[in-house]
């Protein structure tokens, strides 16, 4: 579920259309390639609160060259940092300000991530979704305000018209149990 009004254009299609473009465009049609694509309520006056209806929400996308790290098969180090972040972590924000700060000091300590642990619990890296085998099963954090998840959790208006933008993370049953 999506709770704003997509532009136009933010179809399956319409999105596969500007990948490709993007993709041709930046001669990244050979190897791997990242898309990134966000869609926002739109542009409209810094007031505080909700654009008006009709505001036409906003959606941009770019792509980018992928070099898969060897960490995918020799594994990397990571710290820990205390997670100081909003209780709303599962509104995409401009926000990074504390994912900004605890990536730099993995990087200052040698290691490619920062884990952010919440009253002892592990929560989510710095851009990077935690997951581990417990007991033979894969377990991630579950999807709540603590993470972000592919969809804005509860972040919508009394009617669920919109919602704040989002971003992709792999969230799936309660607990996040695979």
């Amino acid at each position: 579920k999506l709770p704003t009004t997509p532009p136009p254009d933010a179809t399956i299609e319409g999105i596969a259309g500007v990948a490709e473009r993007l993709l041709r465009e930046n001669n990244l049609l050979a190897g791997e390639a990242t898309l990134y694509v966000e869609i926002s309520r739109g542009a409209a006056p810094r007031t505080h609160y909700f654009p008006p209806r009709g505001t036409r929400p906003t959606m941009f996308a770019m792509a980018s060259a992928f070099t898969p790290s060897d960490s995918r098969t020799t594994g990397t180090s990571v710290i820990t940092q205390l997670d100081v972040r909003w209780l709303r972590c599962d509104i995409k924000t401009i926000q990074l300000l504390p994912n900004v700060l605890a990536r730099q000091a993995a990087v200052a300590a040698g290691a490619s991530e920062a884990i952010f642990v919440r009253d002892g619990v592990v929560t989510e890296g710095t851009h990077t979704t935690v997951f581990a085998v417990v007991n033979g099963v894969l377990r991630t954090h579950p999807a709540n305000n603590l993470v972000l998840t592919p969809e804005s959790h509860d972040n919508a208006d009394s009617d669920g018209e919109d919602a704040d933008g989002f971003a992709a993370k792999l969230t799936v049953g309660s607990g996040n149990v695979f």
